[in-house]
């Protein structure tokens, strides 16, 4: 399925990422206008004319100008011509988290979606991508623009759409539609029922808790070189407490030649033994922020691929002390084991400390809530990969756009 997307820079990377979440099922174009109101973001629609669904971000500019005035008055006019020829996805407006939830922005905000979702409710052939299910933690520290797990969740919502729109389409088809569907069954012949995540699944019993001293895990599995081990450190390489003392004492500290990048460093033991960590945070005392573990996450999933491993050992990584959610540590590491389909076993201890920990449930709490988090996380996703396996068609194309190249960044994706 070909689709166009149309954004200021808060869709930046996301036609990337609906390619790669779809499998390459989905042929994503993009094109991103930083600074721009949201009728500018429509009129970027032009740059596209053929007949295949089209989807609109924007409306950040306009709150940060704190000026709505031109999607009440043009915004329906424009949406009038533009579904004339081919499927409009309007999304609703990101509320901001720079501000109060009860802010007079963020009350604005949900004026304007509110009548978003009118416009999308009474025109024919507009769709609504409703960006409600996105939480603080899918934002950058400063709160404004989405961080790359909001994207891949902006993208997720966006296939969500899609395939609701395709399910629709087979009892309601308009002109528009008809075209760009009668296209894609005579260049795809009989494929178009194959599963559009055919090659990604998450596996429940590949995500294991393992209840025991990291010291014993690591004397297992030293000289397994199909296993990496992963934690948190600091970009200081303090390593003075927790699960880091016993990275420390069998692995030494990160050098800086092991630093692969700002955020990951690796290192290598005499026995073949592959150390990631992760570097959350600048000095050992300050706590990890969800942006700078979210990409450390990232990139570490990255090079784990390339290096091609078969098993990841971890603690709850930021859970323990640096008051990372335990739901932000289930969604990456659910997130890490689609992406490789590596076994994943995450190694937890009744650790005894003066200092509040664990976010401050018991050890058994804690337990218990990381498996809820990680069996909601796998529930979350495996949902997902159901719905687009049962309704999004396959396509042969999964190209990338040479504009949407451009606007990739070489590292993060």
């Amino acid at each position: 399925m070909k689709v166009t997307l149309c954004s200021d820079s808060q869709g930046r990377f996301v036609a990337n990422k609906l390619v790669n979440l779809s499998n390459g099922r989905v042929n994503a174009f993009g094109y991103v206008r930083p600074n721009t109101i949201f009728t500018q973001v429509v009129d970027s629609t032009s740059l596209s004319r053929d007949s295949s669904p089209v989807i609109i971000l924007g409306g950040s500019n306009d709150s940060l100008n704190n000026n709505f005035k031109d999607i009440f008055e043009n915004l329906e006019d424009r949406l009038t011509k533009l579904s004339k020829s081919r499927p409009v996805f309007l999304c609703s407006i990101p509320l901001r988290y720079d501000k109060a939830t009860n802010s007079i922005e963020n009350q604005e905000l949900r004026l304007v979606n509110n009548y978003i979702m009118e416009l999308t409710a009474r025109m024919n052939n507009v769709f609504l991508i409703p960006l409600h299910s996105l939480e603080r933690y899918h934002f950058t520290s400063h709160g404004l623009h989405l961080n790359n797990l909001g994207k891949t969740e902006l993208a997720y919502t966006i296939l969500r759409s899609l395939s609701l729109w395709n399910i629709e389409n087979n009892v309601l088809r308009s002109p528009a539609v008809e075209q760009s569907n009668d296209i894609l069954q005579k260049s795809m012949g009989h494929t178009a029922n194959l599963s559009i995540l055919e090659n990604l699944s998450i596996d429940y019993e590949n995500i294991k808790i393992i209840e025991e001293n990291m010291d014993a895990v690591i004397n297992k599995f030293k000289h397994d070189k199909t296993t990496a081990f992963l934690h948190c450190i600091s970009n200081c390489r303090q390593m003075s407490a927790g699960v880091a003392v016993s990275f420390r004492k069998n692995f030494g500290r990160p050098k800086l030649s092991d630093l692969l990048n700002d955020y990951l460093s690796y290192q290598e033991s005499k026995e073949g033994t592959a150390v990631y960590g992760l570097i959350t945070k600048n000095k050992y005392y300050d706590k990890s922020t969800v942006e700078d573990y979210n990409k450390a996450f990232d990139l570490t999933t990255e090079d784990f691929k390339l290096k091609k491993f078969k098993h990841l050992i971890c603690s709850p990584m930021g859970c323990v002390r640096n008051q990372i959610p335990v739901k932000i540590f289930a969604k990456n590491i659910v997130l890490f084991q689609r992406s490789t389909g590596a076994s994943v076993g995450i190694v937890t201890h009744d650790e005894k400390s003066a200092r509040i920990l664990l976010n401050g449930f018991s050890y058994t709490t804690f337990v218990k809530l990381l498996e809820e988090e990680i069996t909601n996380s796998i529930k979350e996703e495996t949902t997902a990969i159901h719905w687009l396996n049962s309704h999004l068609p396959l396509t042969s194309a999964s190209g990338l756009s040479a504009l949407d190249n451009c606007h990739r960044n070489p590292v993060l994706k």
